[in-house]
């Protein structure tokens, strides 16, 4: 018979043991069964033991924690409440990021005390057409500059009132963000490759004309732009400098520039020059102005008024101006009746208001004149000749550029400005004549643009005088009688279309005033209630720069 004998294995607390811990003797199967249920005994006992010990770690390890962190659940929920009752008091406490004391969640520091932002991306709204958002130092969203319109946002889509929407600009197919869609990329042909129109021709800021290219009109029907007359290359068309090339105003540059320029744009040495053909040695060699107005006699005893404007570019030939005034009157009244002074310290130019000689103050021509002009037209006098000695008289202390000498006048000054423009148009570049009329029939030198401004309820020379003018320089001038109409405060200003280069004619008429100045309150004036007639003025003697 075989003896059983057994080894007894106990785990005690991560350790082993072995039972017994001497080699038995041989053990019957009673004792054997003994021994092993007294091993499941002990065995449960150490492992009861063990647990014990690592719940009470754990709950002594938890109970460290909560003294770190300030204390049991109770204290955190009473923080909370510190925190929710201090917000809003303006003082920046316990947990808070900032306190402003309002409930405005778009400031920099929200209602919950929390800063609205940190970083930029927390301003992102992800939607580029509306601007690029920032954070600010005060941790408020500021928003971006939104993008213009038909900007691109992506694949097939661009930008349309602030949002990226889905475009088919190109497939032939106007969409309601297009104004038009002929399926190809040329800009000019009344179709822009943004699917825009290339002209509407009641908006100024989609107008065709420009400083180089006066003429060019709106076709309104196919929204292109017609060709006109654009200005020669090379010639001058902003008071900075520019000139014109291909029909396009660019700034000159001399430093920069081609040698083929004209030498009256640039010297040889390329420094930059703003002449008319007038030596410099001569022109204000008696040295400049200060600002005001001077009393100034020239030849025959012929006295002028000139006014000096506040900012004077002494670097450069400046326009000059003459208004002429009317029959009763004198340079000085024209001074106080105009706004001509306020132009030119706005503009830089140099104004000049003579004073007519004789009992008829100007003399408006040999024929037959139409109106109340008739009656006084008995001056022999030479007013031509006399503008040449005044332009000479101010180009001694001021350099002026005499190809942009303008003409201005009222009443009988008006006739003698339609006499310069059509007997010596090589005195000026425009004329600007106001509640004047001209001789019937005359036959002029050559073509001159010009402005008419007339009220069409004047007694003393009649509205149908402005219209029969009007009518004689647009034949004259070779221009159509088709109108673009401009209106104006209590009247109207009617450009002809198809004038050549040079030649543009304009007709300004205000409604039921008599005979005076529009723009101005004072003797003779028409009522400022109207537009100012010298403005309207200043405006077309620019254009023809």
């Amino acid at each position: 018979m075989m003896r059983a004998s057994a080894v007894i294995f106990i785990n005690v607390e991560g350790g082993t043991a072995v039972w017994p811990r001497r080699r038995p003797a041989c053990l019957s199967p009673e004792r054997l069964l003994i021994f092993f249920l007294s091993a499941v005994v002990i065995t449960c006992a150490c492992d009861q033991s063990g647990s014990e010990r690592k719940t009470k770690q754990r709950a002594d390890a938890s109970s460290e924690t909560e003294a770190q962190d300030g204390g049991s659940d109770e204290d955190g929920e009473n923080e909370t409440q510190a925190k929710s009752e201090s917000c809003g008091n303006g003082r920046v406490e316990a947990m808070e990021e900032c306190d402003d004391a309002n409930q405005d969640d778009e400031d920099g520091c929200t209602r919950l005390c929390e800063y609205t932002c940190t970083q930029d991306k927390d301003c992102d709204d992800q939607n580029p057409c509306n601007g690029e958002e920032s954070c600010s130092d005060d941790h408020a969203c500021e928003p971006g500059s939104a993008l213009e319109d038909r900007v691109s946002c992506g694949i097939l889509m661009w930008c349309y009132n602030s949002e990226c929407v889905e475009t088919f600009c190109g497939d032939g197919k106007p969409q309601p963000q297009e104004e038009c869609d002929d399926a190809n990329a040329d800009d000019d042909d009344g179709c822009t490759s943004k699917c825009l129109f290339t002209c509407i021709s009641d908006d100024p800021s989609r107008d065709c004309s420009s400083e180089c290219n006066p003429t060019a009109r709106c076709d309104e029907s196919s929204h292109a732009c017609t060709q006109g007359s654009p200005l020669p290359d090379y010639a001058l068309c902003n008071r900075d400098g520019g000139y014109c090339l291909a029909g396009v105003c660019i700034d000159l540059d001399c430093e920069k520039a081609s040698s083929d320029l004209p030498p009256e744009l640039c010297g040889s040495n390329n420094e930059q020059k703003a002449d008319s053909g007038i030596e410099e040695e001569e022109c204000g060699a008696g040295g400049p102005l200060a600002p005001g107005t001077y009393e100034r006699t020239v030849a025959d005893d012929r006295v002028f008024q000139l006014y000096v404007p506040k900012k004077l570019n002494t670097s450069r030939k400046v326009p000059l101006v003459f208004v002429h005034h009317g029959f009763t009157m004198s340079g000085e009244m024209m001074m106080r009746l105009t706004s001509w002074t306020q132009i030119a310290d706005e503009e830089g130019i140099v104004v000049a208001f003579p004073d007519g000689g004789g009992a008829a103050p100007w003399n408006v021509g040999e024929g037959t004149l139409c109106g109340a002009g008739a009656a006084v037209n008995n001056s022999r006098q030479d007013d031509f000749a006399f503008v040449e000695n005044m332009i000479d008289n101010i180009d001694r202390n001021i350099c002026i550029d005499r190809t942009k000498v303008f003409t201005a006048g009222f009443s009988m000054g008006g006739y003698f400005t339609h006499n310069v423009a059509c007997h010596r148009p090589d005195l000026v570049r425009a004329v600007a004549p106001h509640s004047g009329g001209m001789e019937i029939e005359v036959r002029c030198v050559e073509p001159r643009p010009i402005i008419i401004l007339h009220g069409d309820a004047d007694p003393l020379i009649s509205y149908e005088c402005a219209e029969q003018a009007r009518d004689q320089w647009v034949a004259f001038n070779g221009c159509s009688n088709e109108v673009d109409t401009t209106e104006v405060k209590r009247g109207s200003c009617e450009r002809h279309r198809d004038c050549p280069l040079g030649a543009q004619v304009e007709f300004c008429s205000f409604d039921e005033m008599g005979h005076g100045w529009a723009g101005s309150d004072e003797v003779y004036g028409g009522g400022s209630d109207y537009e100012d007639a010298a403005r309207l003025a200043w405006r077309f003697f620019q254009e023809q720069m």
